[in-house]
C-alpha cells in the first residue's frame, strides 16, 4: 500500500499546526504534525506487513 498525501492534506497539517501554534507554542505544533505524519508512515508499514503474512 502507498500512502499520497494530497493538497488538502497539506493545507490541513499547515492549518493544525499553525492553529497549535497560536494556542500553545511553535514547537507543540510541529511536535503535532510530525507525530501524524510519522503515524500515517507506521499504518502504511503495518498494512505492509498485514498483506504480506
Amino acid at each position: 500500500m502507498q500512502l499520497k498525501w494530497t493538497d488538502l492534506a497539506g493545507t490541513d497539517l499547515e492549518k493544525i499546526e499553525a492553529h497549535i501554534a497560536q494556542e500553545n507554542s511553535p514547537s507543540v505544533a510541529i511536535d503535532v504534525v510530525m507525530n501524524i505524519i510519522d503515524s500515517s508512515h507506521s499504518i502504511s508499514s503495518e498494512q505492509l506487513l498485514i498483506r504480506t503474512s
